[in-house]
This record gives structure tokens, C-alpha cells and sequence, in this order.
């Protein structure tokens, strides 16, 4: 039986900007804070680095809780595209704050200052706007597959925004004047394009009545409704779901890797090849082959499932991964391209899958329990993205402190060499693995079919 569609191509494409508005903020703050804070503040990396760590301790704890708060919204716009909306307006004015650092305060008002503007991004305002989008991924179709293309589009959206970011941030920086006012204009900038393709993408869809996404034709007795659930009885279920934490930790170290890589390029171009222009291709091998792989991943989920898919995939990915480790050690650009280029293929089948492995995680707390808690389940989505991204950034900062990194020196020791290979590929590589040895345990869609059989669900 052909399950019912919700969304038109229209749909699809408008929610799918969310992840350019998302990447707006995260790709920019991710992979470029570090670069500013050090060369163009003149603060200390390890310090930096620390910081960094420490605000995205905090961002759990508020990603529960919006996750929460957004369960029991309840507007005539539904509950999640109210929170995406309003708080992005937020997230785009601490853009624009953190990469204006007053150059009239001391050393330590820096710090400060730098501390107390990531926080808000972070912890408050990213944190509602983009738990709100990754929830819509189960408010407004209930169809397998649409969420996998849905999931397919804005992430190839999110690879495609954060190409053009990486590729372009600092020769726009250079343009307008290489100083500390060139970084406050492309911050400008960002924010202005991404509260516009916010806004596109939250009236682009709508989100579907509580009685279609609870089944209530099929269920004679209804869901229990979710507010009557206290909060820490909802986060005792959320916590002691395998499915929910081994989403959340492949998020988590997705991200270190992709922020790890991508930073660690940084220096790996500037220090140890002397070209920056490699820098480019880095980007272009890694985002290039991933949005290729994410506009075939639909039909391949459709052929394999989400599971062989992704065990297929990653083995492919880590295949790469060792490539890169080979040819970071010789400085072996030819080997560092292909490694990336096979990497990229094979690590984007989680990026393809990864919010629909989260949504049927969440159906099927649904049915073993009679209670949805999407906003809860999609707070993992979050806390992957943002602390992976931040725990990436502050391993970056930190190894490099460890490595003896002496901003814009013309040469760097034998140890910074060492740790900014470690940062470009082995770390990565160990990370993949970890990785893989999750995604072995992770075949949520056995687990949701088997409990519709139980309850005598239609497929």
C-alpha cells in the first residue's frame, strides 16, 4: 500500500531554505570564530578554545528545555514554526554582535564579551529557532519517504550554504578590507539573507492537525495528550531511549568531524601547504560529492532502507578516511583529494537519514506509549549540531594551544604541524569509526514496523 503524501515540490523546496538560513549562523560561527577570535582579535586559541567548551556544556540543558516548551506550544501557526520564526530574529542580531567585538575593552572584557554573545547564539536563540525547523520534519507529513527527501533537500540546502560560506567568507573579509569592520559587514550580510530565507521557509508548509499525526482513527482509546505528561516524566522517557541517544551521538560526531576538518583545513592550507587556495578545494571535495549523494539517497533508502544504506555508506566513508590520513601524513594532495572526495560519498548517507532516523524514533515512543514528544526528540537534533560544531571549534582551539600555535608566525613548530594533522585527518578518522560502531545499532525501522504490527497499524 502506497502511503499518502502530504507535501508538494513547492513544499519541499520552501522548508528546505531553512538549512541556508540555519547554516547562516552555525557555518560562519562554527568554522570561522576561531579564525577571527585568534587573527584578527589577537586572543589565545587554548582560551578561546575553553570558552567555547564551556557555553556548550550549558546548550543541552537549553535544548531540553525548548524541546520541551515547544511541545506544549500551542498557536494557531502549530508549535514549532512560531519558535522558528521569532527566535531566528535573535540568532541574527548575536551574529552580527559576535563578530563586532569592541576593540575598546581589555583583554578580559574580550573574553568576556565573546563568552557572554556565543552563549545567547548558542544556548537561546539557534537553540529554539533550529529545534523548531528539525521539528516540522514530523509535524507536517507523516510519510516516510517525504521526510527522507524533505531531509535530502535541505541538507543538501545546508552543504550548499556552507560551501559558499567556507569558500567565500574570507576573500569577502579581504574585499571590504581585511580589518576587524570587513568581519562585522559579512556578518551583516548573513544575517540579512538568512531572516529572509527563514521566513520563506516557515510559510512555505504547515503543520498537519494534532488528529492526523496521532492516528486517532486508529487508535480507539486516542493518544494520552502530552501536557499532561510532566516534563521530567517526558525526559526519563527521552533518556532512556537507545534509538533517541544514538541519534543524538551521531549528530554529535558528525559534527566534531566536519568542524574538525574544516578548521583544522585552515591551518592545514595556511601552514603546512602554503596555499590557502587549497582551502577551496577541501570545500569542494567535501560538499560537491556529499550533494550528489544526497540527491540519489532517496531512491537508494527507497531500494535498501535507512539501515543497510547507512552501513553501506559509512563504510565507504571510513574507506576515505584512511586515504586522508595517508595523504595528510606524505602532504599528498593528490591522495588528500580522492580521500575526500570517497569520505564525502560515504559519510552523507547519515546526514541523508539522520532526522528521519529521529522521527521514527519519536513514532515509535508514540506507540509504545501513547505520548508524541517531537520537540523533546528533535532537542537531540540540536544538541548534536550545536555542541558537536562547538566541541569540534574548542578541540581545534585547544590542540592547537597544546601544539604551541602562534598566531599568523611565518613558520610553526614541528608539534603545531603534528596536531593540525590530527585536527585535518586522524582525528576525523577515529571519529568515523566510533561512528559506525553506533549506526550497527541503530535499525529504528525494524523496530517501528514490528511495534504497527503489534498494534495492528496499517503499514
Amino acid at each position: 500500500m502506497n502511503e499518502k503524501t502530504y507535501l508538494k515540490w513547492y513544499n519541499k523546496l520552501g522548508y528546505s531554505v531553512g538549512d541556508f538560513a540555519a547554516c547562516c549562523v552555525s557555518a560562519i560561527v562554527a568554522n570561522m570564530i576561531l579564525v577571527y577570535m585568534t587573527d584578527y582579535v589577537g586572543l589565545n586559541a587554548g582560551i578561546i578554545g575553553t570558552l567555547i567548551l564551556i557555553a556548550k556544556s550549558l546548550d543541552g540543558v537549553t535544548d531540553v528545555i525548548f524541546g520541551g516548551i515547544i511541545n506544549r506550544t500551542k498557536t494557531k501557526m502549530g508549535k514549532a514554526r512560531p519558535w522558528q520564526l521569532f527566535a531566528y530574529i535573535g540568532c541574527a542580531v548575536c551574529l552580527v554582535a559576535l563578530f563586532s567585538v569592541p576593540q575598546g575593552l581589555g583583554e578580559g572584557g574580550k573574553y568576556v564579551y565573546f563568552f557572554i554573545v556565543y552563549l545567547m547564539i548558542n544556548s537561546i536563540f539557534y537553540t529554539a529557532s533550529y529545534i523548531a525547523y528539525c521539528t516540522l520534519t514530523s509535524l507536517i507529513t507523516k510519510n516516510a519517504n517525504e521526510r527522507v527527501q524533505v531531509n535530502s533537500m535541505r541538507s543538501i540546502m545546508g552543504n550548499i550554504s556552507t560551501l559558499i560560506f567556507n569558500s567565500v567568507t574570507l576573500g569577502l573579509v579581504t574585499y571590504f578590507g581585511g580589518d576587524l569592520a570587513a568581519w562585522r559587514t559579512a556578518a551583516l550580510i548573513y544575517a540579512a539573507i538568512g531572516l529572509v530565507l527563514n521566513a520563506i521557509a516557515v510559510f512555505s508548509v504547515k503543520e498537519l492537525p494534532e488528529s492526523e499525526l496521532c492516528d486517532l482513527e486508529q487508535k480507539e482509546d486516542g493518544p494520552q495528550e502530552e501536557n499532561k505528561l510532566s516534563f521530567w516524566s517526558s525526559l526519563k522517557l527521552l533518556i532512556t531511549d537507545k534509538y533517541f541517544l544514538g541519534s543524538m551521538g551521531l549528530l554529535l560526531l558528525v559534527y566534531i568531524i566536519c568542524t574538525m576538518h574544516i578548521t583544522g583545513g585552515v591551518y592545514y592550507s595556511l601552514y603546512i601547504i602554503g596555499d590557502y587556495g587549497f582551502y577551496t578545494t577541501i570545500n569542494l571535495c567535501n560538499s560537491m560529492p556529499t550533494i550528489i549523494g544526497l540527491c540519489i539517497a532517496p531512491m537508494l533508502v527507497g531500494k535498501l532502507g535507512m539501515y543497510k544504506f547507512n552501513i553501506a555508506g559509512f563504510l565507504v566513508g571510513i574507506v576515505g578516511r584512511i586515504i586522508i590520513s595517508i595523504g595528510s601524513a606524505s602532504v599528498n594532495l593528490s591522495l588528500l583529494t580522492v580521500g575526500m572526495v570517497v569520505s564525502s560519498l560515504g559519510i552523507c548517507t547519515v546526514t541523508a537519514t539522520i532526522v528521519p532516523m529521529i522521527a521514527t524514533a519519536a513514532e515509535i515512543t508514540y506507540l509504545k506509549r501513547g505520548v508524541r514528544l517531537d520537540g523533546l526528540y528533535y532537542s537531540g537534533s540540536s544538541i548534536g549540531v550545536k555542541v558537536g560544531s562547538g566541541l569540534g571549534s574548542a578541540l581545534c582551539g585547544m590542540l592547537l594551544n597544546v601544539g604551541g600555535y602562534v598566531a599568523n608566525a611565518p613558520e610553526q613548530t614541528a608539534g603545531t604541524i603534528s596536531m593540525m594533522k590530527v585536527l585535518f585527518a586522524h582525528g576525523p578518522l577515529v571519529i568515523a569509526i566510533a561512528m559506525f560502531l553506533i549506526l550497527l545499532m541503530m535499525n529504528v525501522e525494524k523496530i517501528y514496523a514490528q511495534e504497527r504490527e503489534k498494534q495492528g497499524l496499517k503499514a
